[in-house]
């Protein structure tokens, strides 16, 4: 079975417990092998600031259907936000 990336971009993820991990962002390709390294997982897509995106390693990855993925329960990690790690210089403005 193949699966578009347009399928799989906000795809739901569940760990095999059944516990909602969030809606798959981005991945990333391994070039050398011409398979997927990894899905960026987020239960708030478009909130950046909350500290929500989750790796999965592809080797985590139990099943993927047209309707959701599941994953192994141990084996997703946070990823520090982008957002956080270049925040934007704060510059006073003095009035008066």
């Amino acid at each position: 079975m193949q699966i578009s990336d347009k399928q799989l971009f906000h795809l739901p993820v569940y760990t095999q417990s059944g516990e909602w991990v969030g809606r798959i962002l981005r991945f990333s390709v391994d070039c050398d092998n011409q398979l997927v390294g990894e899905y960026i997982v987020a239960k708030f897509p478009y909130i950046q600031m909350l500290a929500n995106e989750r790796a999965v390693p592809r080797t985590a990855v139990i099943s993927i259907t047209a309707e959701k993925m599941i994953v192994d329960d141990g084996m997703i990690r946070l990823v520090e936000p982008s957002v956080l790690a270049n925040p934007l210089p704060i510059t006073p403005t003095i009035e008066g």
